[in-house]
């Protein structure tokens, strides 16, 4: 009877030994994922936020050069204008009439020579045609 007895409270005590070490390994586990999913979440988010930092540095770059570009070109139009009048065209007539000289053409090619920014836009083969066909 000793030796019945014994074999049950060794199982049982095995049996619970068991459930117990299959549990902590489960909550183990369980804790293991949610730390991970933490922790990648938290990465996630400092991904995100790095991203939008440099994006705006990106965008304020960009706003800055475009309003170099745009000064440049305001510096020339500014030339531009203070040639015509110190030519003598004051008008829109005096433009038309007398605006589509050599003279002009050239003067208005070796200003957009100057600017990377303008001279990307404009076919500069254009230009010397148009001066070419003038009187």
């Amino acid at each position: 009877m000793r030796s019945r007895l014994r074999k049950a409270v060794a199982l049982i005590g095995n049996t619970r030994a068991r459930h117990l070490l299959v549990t902590c390994g489960l909550l183990m586990g369980i804790f293991l994922a949610a730390a991970t999913f933490g922790m990648l979440l938290d990465q996630r988010h400092r991904t995100i936020e790095l991203a939008g930092r440099e994006l705006q540095n990106l965008a304020l770059i960009l706003a800055e050069e475009t309003d170099r570009s745009l000064q440049a070109v305001e510096l020339v139009q500014t030339g531009l204008v203070a040639r015509l009048r110190a030519m003598g065209i004051e008008s829109a007539d005096a433009l038309r009439r007398d605006g589509g000289s050599v003279e002009i053409f050239q003067d208005l090619g070796d200003r957009i020579l100057g600017l990377s920014q303008i001279a990307g836009a404009v076919d500069q083969r254009c230009v010397r045609q148009a001066a070419q066909l003038q009187p």
